[in-house]
C-alpha cells in the first residue's frame, strides 16, 4: 500500500513540476522523493504498520497539495522577475551600444568633415592648392560616408554598418599619422556596428531607454 501512495505522491510531484525550469523541477523531485524513503525507512524502523505509514503519507500528501499549488506559483513569478530583469538589463546594455556607436561614430565624422573643410578653405600651408583639394576632399568624403552610416542607423543596419566600416577605414587611411587613435575608435565603431546589425537582422527590437 506505501508503494501506491508513493507513486501517486510522485505522480503529483511530476503534474506541477511539468514545465518548469530543470533545475527546480529536478531539486524539488529529488526533494520529495527524499522525504518519502525518510518516512518509509523512520516508520519501518520504528516498527510501524505498513497501512499506518501509509495512511500517513497519503494524509501528508494531500494535506500538501495547496502548499504544492502555490510553491509552483511562487516560482513561476520568481522565474518571469528574473527573466524580466534580465531582458532589461540587456536592452540597457544594447541602448549603451547603440548610444556609444552613434556618438564615438558621429564626432568621428564631424571631426573630419571640419579637418577637411579647413584645408579646403586653408588660404597658407604647406600643401599646394591641389594637395589642400585632394586631402580635404577625401577627408570630408570620409566623413559624409560615416555621417551617413549614422543616419542610416537601424533603418538599414548593415548599410550603416557597411558605411560606417567604409569610412573609418578611410579615415585611417587617410589620416595615417593618426592610426594609433584612428584604428581603435574605427574597429570599436565596426564592431558595434556589426554587433547591432546581427541583432536586428534576427528579429530583435532596436535599443531602446
Amino acid at each position: 500500500m506505501t508503494a501506491v501512495v508513493a507513486g501517486l505522491t510522485r505522480g503529483w510531484v511530476t503534474l506541477y513540476t511539468a514545465g518548469m525550469a530543470a533545475d527546480d523541477r529536478d531539486a524539488r523531485r529529488a526533494d520529495v522523493e527524499s522525504d518519502l524513503w525518510d518516512h518509509q525507512a523512520t516508520n519501518t524502523e520504528l516498527g510501524v504498520p505498513a497501512f499506518v505509514t501509509a495512511i500517513e503519507m497519503l494524509g501528508r500528501w494531500l494535506i500538501g497539495i495547496p502548499a504544492d499549488i502555490s510553491w509552483r506559483y511562487e516560482r513561476d513569478v520568481t522565474r518571469a522577475s528574473e527573466r524580466l530583469a534580465m531582458q532589461r538589463r540587456r536592452t540597457m546594455w544594447q541602448t549603451i551600444q547603440d548610444r556609444g556607436l552613434t556618438i564615438l561614430a558621429f564626432l568621428m565624422a564631424t571631426f573630419f568633415v571640419v579637418v577637411g573643410t579647413f584645408t579646403v578653405l586653408q588660404m597658407r600651408g604647406e600643401l599646394t592648392t591641389e594637395e589642400r583639394l585632394v586631402y580635404g576632399s577625401m577627408w570630408i568624403i570620409a566623413g559624409l560616408v560615416m555621417l551617413a552610416g549614422v543616419y542610416m542607423g537601424s533603418r538599414s543596419p548593415w548599410m550603416a554598418a557597411g558605411l560606417l566600416a567604409l569610412g573609418a577605414i578611410a579615415m585611417a587611411l587617410a589620416m595615417f599619422w593618426l592610426f594609433m587613435f584612428l584604428v581603435p575608435a574605427g574597429l570599436i565603431v565596426i564592431t558595434l556596428a556589426v554587433l547591432r546589425a546581427r541583432r536586428l537582422s534576427a528579429g530583435g527590437p532596436p535599443a531602446t531607454a
